[in-house]
């Protein structure tokens, strides 16, 4: 039988001009999806899948399904692999990285299967994954890989920020409630509710723990000298403390001093000494805890507004009158109300991202026509009309760039996605120009329940035109990213 290797590279030798052509009809990615835990790859029928305990589940706040919209877009997981240029094609693949990268030379679908189960040995009890690679419409064999708990770690680490890792180790830690989901309904449909409830419910659980305090933690984190510093250290008294920071080294500091640093200068304290920071990674994962908790159930009370105009108007014959503005605006606030953050749904598995929705939010500005114009029409005809514009879209496709392409690996839940999004942004237009109609009223309890939806703006709250959601989910990103490297450099010495 031919390896894995010797396929692939017949693939690159046999024609690469069809693969260029190939690679351009269907978008220069190759579809990976993720199924954990599979239990069809345990050893033993009497062998329980294993599960760690989610990350940080005596912090978290219990999942919730409407948050991560896991019936309106489901739950399921998968990365889009970019493709390597032709002249670059992998040789071999000694490991299950190196097997996925190989996946990278042809566009197409492919499952990675992986289910994590313990076993007896002689140090006692071993926690093992075993891996699964199948690719669907070529005829490549399967690639089976085993991993211990510590293998699979250093895996983790030396892929180097690798998307599909990041997605895989979501799922085995369930650090999203995406995640958790996703793996609970895999054991309830594999194996019934009762031992999905056994395997990987925690409830009772969640947040079980009080998340810490910043100012506590820095406390913590600082060494009183003596008694006389201690007391001064718990604001009983005034003046001047000696204390021992986490690096060893001893500063002076006056009481009043330490009282006046804010949340983020504690945050970027360093010691004057050596730079060590102050606050360890530990306690930076759990102030971190406490703020997505606030993020999460911020967006969890604006995504129940929203869900609100999920289904069908009981009246969709009146006719209204509005410009193509407002309907942008619609479309844009209703795309923005998926905009989860990341303790909900990764980045990458949130629609509101994907490049074909950014293609078709310009396809759609491009189609209103003028500003000026105002348009008359039902709420049933417009909605009509958004499915019949988005749907000739998808017939051709889209590619990263905002061209049009064809559709094969378009992520199946999008279509799902599309239909929720334009359902919400019609209602919400509709919504607005009621409460237009009615501007009277100032103050009404429906007028106060639009303005709550109102969060639905982009992922910084900052509205902007289709025209510029490319540009402006680029700048966004790269701001975010400039933050946290900021993070971990910049140095700010206490004041003595």
């Amino acid at each position: 039988m031919h390896s894995y290797a010797d396929i692939t590279e017949q693939f690159r030798k046999a024609d690469i001009k069809t693969q260029k052509t190939k690679r351009t009809a269907e978008g220069n990615v190759h579809m990976l999806s993720l199924h954990y835990p599979d239990t069809s790859l345990l050893p033993d029928n009497s062998v329980l899948p294993y599960l760690c305990p989610p990350a940080n589940f005596e912090l978290r706040r219990a999942p919730d399904r409407a948050g991560c919209h896991a019936d309106t877009v489901g739950t399921r997981f998968f990365a889009r692999l970019p493709l390597l240029p032709c002249s670059d094609f992998p040789l071999s693949a000694h490991d299950i990285l190196g097997a996925v990268e190989n996946l990278r030379t042809i566009t197409g679908n492919s499952t990675l299967h992986m289910i994590s189960y313990a076993r007896e040995d002689y140090e006692g009890s071993v926690i093992y994954h075993r891996i699964c690679l199948r690719t669907k419409d070529y005829v490549l064999e399967a690639k089976e890989f085993e991993l211990t708990d510590s293998e699979y770690q250093r895996m983790v680490i030396r892929s180097n920020g690798k998307e599909w890792v990041h997605l895989l180790d979501n799922l085995v830690t369930r650090a999203s409630d995406r995640a958790f989901f996703e793996v609970y309904n895999r054991l309830a449909t594999k194996h019934g509710f009762n031992i999905a409830d056994k395997v990987a419910c925690w409830d009772g659980l969640w947040g079980s723990c009080q998340p810490p305090d910043t100012n506590e933690l820095f406390e913590a984190r600082l060494m009183a000298l003596t008694e006389a510093d201690a007391e001064r250290l718990k604001g009983l008294q005034d003046g001047i403390i000696k204390i021992m920071l986490p690096c060893c080294h001893t500063i002076e500091i006056r009481r009043v001093q330490l009282a006046s640093l804010t949340e983020e200068a504690m945050w970027k304290q360093t010691c004057p000494e050596c730079g060590c920071r102050i606050l360890q990674p530990e306690d930076i994962v759990d102030i971190d805890i406490t703020r997505t908790n606030q993020e999460s159930e911020d967006y969890k009370e604006q995504n129940l507004s929203w869900s609100k105009l999920d289904t069908e108007w009981a009246d969709g014959t009146t006719v209204m009158s509005f410009n193509p503005a407002e309907l942008r605006d619609a479309l844009d606030k209703a795309r923005w109300s998926f905009d989860a953050p990341a303790s909900i749904t990764p980045a990458s598995l949130n629609p509101a991202y994907y490049s074909e929705t950014m293609a078709l939010a310009i396809h759609f500005c491009t189609e209103l026509g003028p500003l000026s114009v105002r348009i008359e029409t039902t709420p049933f005809n417009l909605m009509y009309r958004l499915r019949e514009v988005a749907s000739g879209a998808r017939r051709v496709g889209m590619d990263e760039g905002g061209l049009l392409v064809a559709k094969t690996l378009v992520p199946e839940e999008w279509k799902q996605f599309q239909e929720v999004w334009l359902l919400r942004a019609v209602r919400y237009l509709v919504d607005l120009l009621s409460l237009d109609a009615t501007a009277d009223d100032d103050d009404s309890e429906e007028e106060v329940a639009h303005k709550d939806r109102g969060g639905g703006e982009g992922p910084n709250n900052s509205g902007f035109d289709f025209e510029d959601t490319l540009m402006h989910v680029e700048e966004e990103m790269r701001k975010v990213e400039i933050e946290k490297k900021q993070r971990g450099t910049d140095e700010f010495d206490l004041e003595l």
